[in-house]
């Protein structure tokens, strides 16, 4: 099968017209068709990575965010203990 489709399709749709037709206009038809198929196909890996970075990003960010709240409830924590243990100090003295 023939990597252009859609030229091929109009050149067997002309018949004879397309016998009497260019043959540079087939050529660069063809031509054509092949950049616009290899850009549509750099598009869409394009697009697929864009979807897996902003994936990653988004992870990312959940992860950052889950840090920050041991981090908030670590400190809160440390705090509370210090708290205790300097009630318990000043009780025992």
């Amino acid at each position: 099968m023939s990597d252009t489709p859609e030229t091929d399709h109009l050149e067997v749709q002309l018949g004879r017209a397309a016998t009497h037709s260019h043959p540079i206009l087939w050529e660069h038809s063809r031509k054509l068709e092949r950049e616009r198929d290899e850009a549509l196909s750099q598009i869409a890996q394009a697009e697929k990575r864009a979807e897996r970075f902003c994936q990653e990003r988004d992870e990312a960010r959940d992860e950052a965010q889950k840090s920050k709240a041991y981090k908030r409830v670590l400190k809160e924590t440390n705090a509370r203990l210090k708290r205790e243990r300097d009630k318990a100090k000043g009780e025992y003295v």
